[in-house]
């Protein structure tokens, strides 16, 4: 495990495997490295297809810096951790994947710094994700499911965030804070000004992604994988998910 320093010296833990075309996989809330992307399979079979895989653990999780109040966690700090990895690596330019949470930290990169970006893969982001985590007051019942002693008060939608967190082992009161952190607004016409080739994989009973048509039509070069049967859990080690991210992988002409 390797370290990079952020913009604001947070130290980010991550690893690279692989030779070939770079490409960096940033992983979702409350989960790691590890979990996201070594043990559902990924990081074995993009080296096996020909690629020079790079990861890290966002800040808050896994083995990278904690930190403890959500203007930590604000979208620039999470794209300067992504560009600080690739800085690390001394990798120029890369495909960004990300899942879930980790997709729109990669479109924000894409966004922020086009010019680093080969092509995208949001994986589990649909429109849902236009407003991460739906209203304030429903954002901060999760924040407050994750701080709490006993969670077993809140709604079911607050505690499936807990129980995930509680999974991984995770320091709750570091992703209470990630949780809260400022958001922006995904606007359609931001989508329309990114060119990179984009790639939607998203399971079709994903009620936490939602659709990700509405985005992939706004991008000039984005298309959709529906993963049949798939959930926001599921989808991510899913067979039938590596194949079509490694298939759109292969026809990358650049």
């Amino acid at each position: 495990m390797a370290t990079a320093r952020s913009a604001d010296g947070c130290s980010i833990d991550w690893i690279e495997k692989g030779s070939g075309r770079a490409i960096l996989l940033v992983h979702g809330f409350a989960s790691t490295l590890r979990r996201n992307w070594e043990g559902t399979g990924w990081i074995d079979a993009l080296v096996r297809a020909g690629w020079r895989v790079i990861a890290y653990d966002q800040r808050g999780h896994g083995g990278s810096e904690k930190r403890y109040e959500a203007s930590d966690y604000a979208p620039e700090r999470l794209v300067d951790d992504a560009a600080a990895v690739l800085d690390a690596a001394a990798v120029d330019r890369a495909v960004v994947m990300g899942y879930s949470m980790g997709a729109r930290i990669a479109l924000d990169v894409a966004t922020a710094e086009p010019g680093r970006v080969r092509a995208l893969v949001l994986s589990g982001m649909g429109a849902n994700f236009r407003e991460f985590g739906g209203t304030h007051e429903a954002r901060e019942l999760v924040a407050a499911a994750l701080e709490a002693e006993d969670p077993s008060g809140f709604p079911s939608f607050a505690r499936f965030y807990r129980t995930f967190a509680d999974q991984s082992h995770a320091d709750r009161r570091a992703l209470a804070a990630c949780w809260r952190r400022p958001f922006q607004r995904l606007e359609i016409s931001d989508l329309a000004t990114i060119r990179a080739p984009t790639l939607f994989a998203v399971g079709d009973r994903d009620a936490i992604a939602g659709d990700p048509e509405p985005l992939a039509r706004a991008m000039p070069n984005a298309r959709v994988v529906r993963l049949a049967g798939k959930n926001h859990m599921n989808a991510v080690g899913a067979k039938e998910h590596r194949e079509a991210v490694i298939e759109f992988l292969a026809s990358l002409t650049d």
